[in-house]
Parts: C-alpha cells; sequence; structure tokens
C-alpha cells in the first residue's frame, strides 16, 4: 500500500473511533505536519500548538469531515497550513517604537557617528547615557 492509501485507511478508521489508528495516524503525519507549520510560522512551539490543534479537530469531528471524501497526507498538511495561518492572522501586531526609543536610537546613532569620525570605537561610557530613551 501507497503511503497516502496508508493515510487514507487511517482516516477512516480515525472516523470510526479507532484510537489505535489515530495513534498510528499521528505517528505518521505529525512530523510533515510540524514541519509545514515551523515553515509558516517561524516559530516551533506556535507551530506544535497549531498541530494538535489539527489533531484534536480531526479527532472530534473525523466522523462527520473524514467520511464522504478521500483524504491523505496532502490534505492534512493543506489544513495544516491554513490553520497556522490562521494563527498568524489572531497574533497581535508588533507595537511600533515609541517616539522617545527612536529618539535615543536617533542620538545614540548621532553620537556614534561623531564619535568614530575620530576614532574607531563606540562612544565612551560618559556618552552612553544618551542612548537611554527620554
Amino acid at each position: 500500500m501507497s503511503e497516502d492509501r496508508d493515510i487514507e485507511a487511517l482516516l477512516a478508521r480515525v472516523g470510526m473511533g479507532d484510537r489505535a489508528a489515530f495513534k498510528s495516524l499521528y505517528d505518521r503525519a505529525a512530523g510533515v505536519m510540524l514541519s509545514t507549520a515551523v515553515r509558516v510560522l517561524q516559530d516551533r512551539t506556535a507551530a506544535e500548538d497549531v498541530v494538535q490543534d489539527v489533531f484534536a479537530g480531526l479527532w472530534h469531528k473525523a466522523s462527520d469531515t473524514l467520511a464522504p471524501c478521500t483524504r491523505n497526507l496532502g490534505w492534512l498538511c493543506v489544513v495544516t497550513r491554513n490553520r497556522a495561518l490562521d494563527h498568524l492572522r489572531r497574533r497581535p501586531r508588533e507595537a511600533p517604537l515609541q517616539v522617545s526609543t527612536e529618539a535615543a536610537i536617533q542620538r545614540c546613532m548621532k553620537r556614534h557617528r561623531k564619535s568614530r569620525a575620530h576614532s574607531n570605537s563606540w562612544p565612551s561610557p560618559k556618552t552612553s547615557s544618551d542612548c537611554t530613551p527620554a
């Protein structure tokens, strides 16, 4: 039997509530699914959460979603990718730098350029206080 047919058979058995099939499915597919989620999220911990969420959904909705159609490893990867994209959409946007922080960075860089013009070293500790936020 091919890998896809094995996955299809396992998914059909999971649809009937077979726990051993669910474990076998996890053992065979979780690695590929995790790779898919890591590529999308660039965060292994979040990717592990997504894969767990996909498997939990498979178990709870298996009889509803798996019986009428053929499903395989490609389908599982698409479901995982879509769940990872949903996860990205729910992430809070990164907060922009505050004006005071931006000003501190600009002061620090200006000080660095001036001191570098006179020598090839970073500003001395006396001037490093200019690098703190106002």
